[in-house]
Order: C-alpha cells, then structure tokens, then sequence
C-alpha cells in the first residue's frame, strides 16, 4: 500500500490519478489526521517561497523563512521539529522523485488562477479573453466563460484557484455556473464525461446547476459528496461540511450516512460521528457571501478573525485568550474598510470591549 504522505504528495502536486485523489479524499473525510496533514502539505507547497532546484544553503535560508512567518501565527499546528521534516519531505518528493513542479512563478496569492491537467498554470484577469491551454476564457467583471478547441479530456481535471479576498464565478461546459468564494479550490474538466458530471470543491461555492437528466451532477468535498440532477444550492467545507439547498433536490452523501433536502433545507455533517443532520436556514444570511456581505449570530472573536483572514487576506492575532470568546452579532461587508468593520464589531459585542490595531506589514492585532 502507498504511504499517506506520498498520495497526499501526489495530489498536493496535482499529479494523482482520479483514483488516487479519490481514495485521498474519502481517507481524509474519515480522518482529521490526514485531513490536517493535507492542509499543512498544501501551505508549504503553495508558499511563494518554496521552489525546487535550490541547493541546501537556499533551502535551509527558505525554510528558516517560512517557519519565521508562520510561527507568528497563533494557529499554526506544527511543531518546528515536525515542520523541518514535513518540508524536506516536500522537497524530497519533488526534486528527487523528479515529480512536476508547475507553479508560474508569475502567479501570485492575490490572483485568481487556473492550473490545468497539463501542469501549466495561468492567471484569470478581470476582463478580456485568455488562453488556457485548449480552453479561451472571455472574461468579463469576474465572471468567466470557455470554448473548448477540439474534444479535449473528459478525465482531465483543471483546477480553479480562488485566493483570500476575492470571489470568482464561472460558467463551465454544461451551462452549470459556479460562484466561488475566497480561498475556495474548485477541480473540474473543460468537457465532461457523456455518463455524468462531477467536480471537486474544497472551500464554498454556490452552483447553479444546469439540468440534465442523463448525466447525474456530483460535487465532491473533502467530507462527502453532493448527487444532483438539476438545481442551486450552498455547499460550504471550510469547517465540518454544509449543503444549502435553494431549489430543487439533491442528495448528500456522507461515508455514514445520506440525506434528501427539500428546499429550505440544508444539511450539516458532524464531524465526530460522521452523522448529518438537517436543519431549516435562513437563505437570505447563507447566500449573503455572493453579494459581498456576511451576516453573524452570536460569532466568537476567534471564529470572526478566521473570517477575517479569509475576506480580507492579512493576518490576525488575539493576544488576550479570554476575548476569543467574546461574541459578535452583525455583518461583515467586503467592500467595506477593515477598519470600519472592527469599530462597529467593536461596538455591538455582548460583553467586554477589546482593543485591535494594524501593524506596519498590515497584520491585525486584537488585544
């Protein structure tokens, strides 16, 4: 049996067959361990700074660098001693097992970018057509459309990258459109195969899916698996994993269990029992994301500087652990300065005030 670590490797590198990544994703909705691991493999493969073909003295200089920054984040998970093997194991794989190492070094966080099966990775701007291999994207105020020259590969996955603080939508081959929120990943192929569609999403999106009976429509997530013949809904994996239904039917899957939602519906995975449960939403507040405005209910301050994080791209510290609990009831709105949002955030907190400021490398700090 392959070692964990190298199939994650594989799919980290976007160098996994369908079935490697597969069985990768059903190991890692049963299993946080391996879930975390993904995580902390795809952080280090996807920072700016780490590049294969350095020599030891670079690398150690890279790795020093990387650990320095992370470090000061409260929430990073690994000890140094566990980051220096996790990253010499990542550059291992890639420069001795001579694995593709495809990043466009022009590419940046801040970026919308599509990586296709080929390896090649391009840049999406916010308006125009470009060329993606034997796809051309029109793009037009952040929403993209493709024609496909040829037949392409119905097995070929790209895959769409939506940084923090930027949302995407797109229409891909069937007519489907996805909106995708930051820092969400969505895999798909350019045509799909004549028996079914299916596309991966790690993050949340809202689809709108184009009907056709003949060929079932799944959605893959780290957790589970959405089945749907025509329909929108909500599906949400940042945290434990949440389908929104707003019309239609669909059907979720996880490895325990599986639930029809009727519209109004929508289904959270327990992540300790691998058990879903259903619940009635408000649509309005679920669906907000795509209009640049989140609503929050009684939202922890460590819940909100993950939001934060994600809307806004800096980084956040709480320095006074007994705030992360204060509790925070109102709207976040992307358009909006960060700085208006903590005075009002500030303002409406149920009990105790806190005190936040922006450091001279755009870090927010909440004491």
């Amino acid at each position: 049996m392959e070692n964990i670590t190298d199939l994650l490797l594989k799919v980290v590198s976007g160098v996994a067959t369908p079935e490697e990544e597969a069985h990768a994703r059903r190991l890692m909705a049963t299993d946080q361990t391996i879930r975390k691991e993904y995580d902390e493999l795809l952080t280090i493969y996807h920072h700016p700074q780490f590049q294969p073909g350095l020599d030891n003295q670079e690398l150690d200089r890279t790795f020093q660098k990387i650990v320095n920054k992370r470090s000061r984040v409260k929430t990073w998970a690994m000890s140094l001693a566990a980051a220096v093997l996790l990253f010499a194991g990542v550059f291992y794989y890639f420069t001795a097992r001579k694995v593709p190492f495809s990043r466009v070094t022009a590419t940046t966080p801040s970026q919308v970018a599509i990586k296709l099966s080929s390896g090649e990775e391009v840049v999406l701007t916010d308006s125009g057509m470009v060329k993606a291999g034997s796809a051309l994207f029109r793009v037009s105020g952040g929403t993209a459309s493709y024609q496909v020259e040829g037949t392409g590969s119905s097995n070929a996955l790209n895959t769409l990258t939506v940084p923090k603080a930027k949302r995407y939508s797109i229409q891909i081959s069937d007519g489907s459109i996805l909106y995708l929120n930051a820092a969400t990943v969505c895999k798909f192929p350019f045509i799909f195969q004549e028996k079914q569609r299916e596309i991966y999403i790690d993050g949340e999106a809202f689809l709108e899916v184009a009907p056709d009976p003949s060929r079932p429509f799944l959605v893959q997530t780290p957790s589970g698996t959405v089945n749907v013949l025509g329909t929108s809904f909500n599906v949400n994996s940042y945290g434990p994993l949440t389908v929104s239904l707003q019309n239609g039917a669909i059907s979720v899957n996880s490895h325990q269990q599986s639930v029809l939602l009727k519209p109004g519906q929508e289904t959270v995975l327990n992540e300790k029992n691998g058990k879903l449960f259903v619940r009635d939403f408000d649509p309005d507040q679920r669906f907000s994301w795509r209009e640049g405005v989140l609503h929050f209910d009684s939202t922890s301050i460590k819940d909100l500087a993950v939001q934060i994080e994600r809307h806004y791209n800096i980084q956040v510290f709480i320095e006074r652990k007994e705030i992360e609990k204060v509790e925070f009831r109102g709207i976040m709105e992307f358009d909006k300065p960060i700085s208006k949002f903590l005075h009002n955030a500030n303002a409406a907190s149920d009990s105790q005030r806190f005190h936040w400021e922006l450091d001279a490398d755009g870090n927010l700090h909440i004491r």
